[in-house]
C-alpha cells in the first residue's frame, strides 16, 4: 500500500469522498491539517488526515471509497497513520465520530470526555465548530 501526502490543490475528490460520508471538508486546506491517500492506478481508493498539536494530535477524515469496502482497508490506512504518528512525536490520538465508534474501538481507541481532551486538540475547527456536540470523543495512546 502506497499513501502519500496530498497536496491542497488536490483535494476535490478527496473532498467528493468526504462529504459522501458527511465529514467535514470546510478547514481542510488550513495550515497544520495534513491529509493523506491511498491510490490504485490513479483512483481513490481511502484517506485519512492528521492535525498535529505537539505530542497530541486529531486524527480526522478517514474514509474510503465504497467500490473498495468491506477489505481491511480502513484499518489499514489507520494502522498506517499510528505508525506515522509516532515517528512524529504524537503520544495520544484523538478524534471525533458519529458513526464509528465500533471501527475505532477495534483499533483500541477508548470513549473520552470531551472536558478532558488537552485545549489546543478542542481548539481545532473540528472540535469547536465543524463536528455536532453529539459526536463521540475517543482517545488512543500511541
Amino acid at each position: 500500500m502506497e499513501i502519500k501526502q496530498v497536496n491542497k490543490p488536490d483535494l476535490a475528490d478527496i473532498k467528493e469522498l468526504l462529504r459522501s460520508y458527511h465529514l467535514p471538508v470546510e478547514d481542510l486546506e488550513e495550515p497544520g491539517v495534513e491529509i493523506f491517500e491511498w491510490r490504485e492506478k490513479d483512483r481513490l481508493v481511502g484517506c485519512i488526515g492528521l492535525e498535529k498539536y505537539s505530542k497530541h494530535a486529531l486524527l480526522r477524515s478517514l474514509a474510503v471509497h465504497p467500490d473498495f469496502r468491506g477489505k481491511g482497508i480502513g484499518k489499514e490506512i489507520t494502522n498506517w497513520l499510528f505508525q506515522e504518528s509516532e515517528k512524529r512525536g504524537v503520544k495520544e490520538l484523538f478524534l471525533l465520530t458519529e458513526t464509528a465508534e465500533v471501527f475505532f474501538e477495534s483499533l483500541s481507541f477508548e470513549v473520552v470526555k470531551r472536558e478532558d481532551i488537552p485545549e489546543p486538540v478542542k481548539q481545532s475547527r473540528e472540535f469547536s465548530e465543524l463536528c455536532p456536540s453529539s459526536a463521540i470523543a475517543m482517545m488512543k495512546k500511541i
